[in-house]
């Protein structure tokens, strides 16, 4: 590793950094290994000269990431479930613990307590961490499937382009893309990826030339970028003919409504509304109820949105700031303006990101005139 350090030191100040930095450090300090055995001291003390091709280390053979080996490695089963995903995006994808409770709608210090315990657990554990077998893949890759959907949405969820890490939705979708080749078998995979797929053509799209917010239906559609949609819609195609219907098919499919809406001009309110109660009979989350709530309100108006979210029962609801927002459009459309404000500013208190900030203010002047 030291000469392979070395070698980074003198051809990265070069050219470009390698996509991968860790792959790249770990073949080159490989081949230096294989080239030392190769030679005449290596001969004299009897080492044995193995074929790089014949003998490839495992984690190559499996996993063409590095990443995505570390992701299934973290879906430990000494590890509390519920701390497998949150574990992954910290250790392996880097994302700090603020971030993670954020996307999570939960308090950053319970969480912090919690990746604590896992790992400490993990310290004392019987059980090796390492990079897993093939057969464990099945009973670990939910996991793995929502530590890299939740890379890509807490990228998304960062609107200020200082703060986040510009490629953080690319590798997501990178990863995602592998997860696929390495268990075409499974249908879930292909759900992501397509998801990410489709999600990811619109991101161009998101902010205007001023660097302002663009919400989704005032996207111009030909910012979009038409070869990511094809392959999301070909990558729903093929988990369609998996039959295994799942969380993120269903997203991915809200997602190919929704695109398709816009770029045709149908309105298909009735399609989505049936893909999130589909998506929340299977996966309810606190998020997908309040987009379902969004839906609602244009598809049977104000009232019944309201009222559908008010029944929404979760501890974090009025912590979560997407919720406040749909209360705010709600009361904005049943022209409450004073309940409108009222939820435009608590939604803007619960921002940080300097763009979101200027978007939220802005919708809060409006319902104050």
């Amino acid at each position: 590793m030291q000469f392979a350090f070395a070698q980074a030191s003198e051809h990265w100040s070069k050219k470009a950094i390698p996509r991968v930095p860790g792959a790249w450090l770990y073949r080159v300090g490989v081949n230096y290994m294989l080239n030392r055995f190769k030679s005449n001291e290596a001969n004299h003390i009897g080492i044995e000269v193995i074929d790089c091709e014949v003998a490839e280390p495992y984690i190559e053979k499996a996993f063409e990431d590095y990443r995505l080996g570390l992701l299934f490695a973290c879906a430990h089963p000494a590890i509390d479930k519920n701390v497998h995903t949150p574990l992954m995006l910290q250790l392996v994808l880097g994302i700090n613990v603020e971030k993670i409770a954020r996307a999570f709608a939960i308090p950053t210090t319970r969480l912090a307590q919690k990746l604590v315990r896992a790992k400490k657990k993990l310290s004392v554990s019987k059980f090796p961490f390492e990079i897993p077998e093939p057969d464990t893949f099945p009973s670990r890759v939910n996991a793995v499937l929502a530590a890299i959907y939740g890379c890509y949405a807490i990228d998304w969820l960062q609107f200020n382009a200082v703060e986040t890490n510009e490629d953080m939705a690319e590798e997501a979708l990178f990863l995602a893309t592998l997860l696929v080749k390495l268990m075409p078998e499974h249908a879930e995979s292909f759900g992501l990826a397509a998801l990410l797929s489709i999600s990811h053509a619109r991101s161009k799209s998101r902010f205007a030339i001023d660097g302002s917010f663009v919400p989704f239906e005032e996207q111009h559609t030909n910012h979009w970028n038409k070869s990511l949609l094809r392959q999301g819609e070909y990558l729903i195609h093929q988990a369609f003919l998996l039959k295994q219907p799942g969380r993120y098919q269903l997203e991915a499919a809200i997602q190919s409504a929704h695109c398709h809406r816009l770029i045709t001009g149908q309105k298909n309110w009735e399609q989505i509304q049936n893909l999130y109660t589909g998506l929340i009979a299977i996966a309810p989350s606190l998020g997908a109820h309040v987009s379902l709530s969004l839906v609602m309100l244009k598809s049977q108006g104000a009232s019944v949105a309201l009222n559908y979210l008010d029944n929404i029962e979760h501890p974090h609801k009025f912590h979560f700031q997407p919720a406040l927002l749909a209360y705010a459009q709600i009361y904005a459309m049943l022209d409450s303006c004073e309940q409108a404000s009222a939820f435009y500013q608590q939604a803007l208190d619960l921002t940080t990101d300097v763009i979101q900030r200027a978007h939220i203010a802005k919708k809060l002047r409006e319902s104050q005139r």
